[in-house]
């Protein structure tokens, strides 16, 4: 079938939305309207604030056997090309990550390399190169001549959080554009619509990743992305695990449907559990005169902690015993046993604290804002505001931050997370 050929003589593009970010930026839309796209094109802005997702839907309808026949003039995601790049299956839509946080000039010279002849089946072969800013100085210098003098039908994009992580000689080379933060309501409306999520849960979820949709979405344990590597180059090209990809992928290549396509995600319940169970146990440990929780533990985890508060030598850790010591170390202990959630931990921790500072500075009337993320702790994150000495605030959100640069580190996660909560508990009483 050749490119120009129409599969379907219908309007479908109310069946699958324009993004955002298409709508709302006259810029994108006539990129696609007037099919003149840059040599190269930067977008910047926060993660989930639509940059790759709007990248991805420029190629589909420079590359849409059926964008003319739609009144929007845009993609109509269901033609053969469509589907292949929405299944992340597309052999001219071509995504470079950076390997451990950084892209090397190996792997710049590797793209220029697998990029040098015409495409493969596309009008218009898109290479788009995600967090741009990781490049080092001399994969930097390594693109500069393919930004301005890309192969033949193609172009590129660069993302990046914000432009001045990147080199002069790269953004002198790209017409950049400028991403706008996702409203929390947009992605509230969004997780309710797309993924039946139960509004109170949406809410949280919006709040705890202030705004950021992709955050909210591995919060609630929904789509994760599953990259698949294409070569030894480190170029991938992103493939969703919802089963509907799967379907669509299956579609376009007119094969049978395999047994082992990708299930859909699981249930956000036990994050809001999870959630509710941190903040349930950090308000009991800075609350005064509180009674310990130690009954609710595991016996065996309770032995631990216990055993290691006994034989310990640290003078000031004894010297909290009567301040719910055992209730800090066992939170430490807890919160250790899972690593691969500790980054969600400390995100709900931080906010915890800010949410405080926030009520502590402005008083009550924040509760029913914006600026308040865990509102449905309300009740106690104005008890604490109101009791706890006026610099809590300050010097707990700086031993989480030198938390957080500890555990870059490698260092014990459990004496991080001990040292961090009877940090939190001697500030109660500074």
């Amino acid at each position: 079938m050749s490119l120009g050929q129409r599969e379907h003589d219908f309007d479908v593009s109310q069946q699958h939305p324009v993004p955002a970010s298409i709508i709302q930026m006259d810029d994108l839309k006539l990129l696609i309207l007037n099919t003149k796209v840059p040599n190269a094109l930067l977008f910047t802005g926060n993660n989930g604030a639509g940059r790759e997702e709007s990248a991805r839907f420029i190629a589909k309808s420079l590359n849409c056997f059926n964008r003319h026949a739609q009144t929007s003039g845009f993609a109509c995601n269901l033609c053969r090309s469509c589907l292949k790049i929405d299944a992340g299956m597309h052999p001219d839509i071509i995504t470079l990550f950076p390997e451990k946080n950084v892209i090397k000039t190996d792997m710049i010279k590797e793209l220029c390399n697998a990029i040098a002849a015409k495409p493969h089946e596309a009008a218009i072969r898109m290479v788009m190169i995600i967090d741009a800013h990781s490049m080092n100085q001399e994969a930097g210098n390594a693109i500069l001549k393919r930004l301005e003098e890309p192969p033949e039908r193609t172009f590129f994009v660069l993302t990046a959080p914000d432009l001045n992580l990147l080199m002069p000689t790269i953004i002198s080379r790209c017409r950049h554009i400028r991403f706008k933060p996702v409203s929390v309501s947009a992605v509230t409306e969004d997780l309710i619509k797309k993924w039946a999520i139960p509004e109170k849960m949406a809410k949280i979820a919006a709040r705890t990743s202030d705004g950021n949709i992709k955050k909210a979405m591995m919060l609630l344990n929904i789509a994760a992305p599953d990259n698949k590597i294409l070569s030894e180059a480190n170029i991938y090209n992103p493939s969703e695990t919802k089963t509907i990809k799967a379907k669509r992928w299956v579609q376009a290549n007119g094969e049978q449907e395999s047994n082992n396509s990708p299930d859909s995600a699981n249930k956000p319940v036990d994050w809001i559990k999870r959630r509710h169970w941190l903040l349930s146990r950090l308000f009991l440990l800075v609350k005064p005169d509180r009674p310990s929780d130690l009954h609710h533990t595991n016996p065996a985890a309770k032995s631990a902690v216990i055993s290691r508060y006994a034989s310990a030598s640290n003078t000031n850790l004894r010297h909290l015993s009567n301040k719910n010591t055992l209730n800090a170390m066992m939170l430490a202990h807890e919160l250790s046993k899972n690593e691969e959630l500790l980054e969600d931990s400390i995100l709900i921790i931080k906010l915890w604290l800010r949410d405080i500072a926030v009520v502590k500075c402005i008083g009550k009337s924040s509760l029913s804002t914006d600026l308040v993320v865990n509102r449905d702790f309300g009740k106690h994150v104005q008890y604490i505001a109101q009791i706890l000495p006026s610099n809590f605030s300050m010097q707990s959100l700086e031993a989480i931050h030198t938390a957080e640069k500890r555990l870059e580190s490698n260092a014990s996660v459990r004496l991080i997370l001990e040292n961090f909560f009877l940090s939190l508990i001697s500030f109660c009483y500074s």
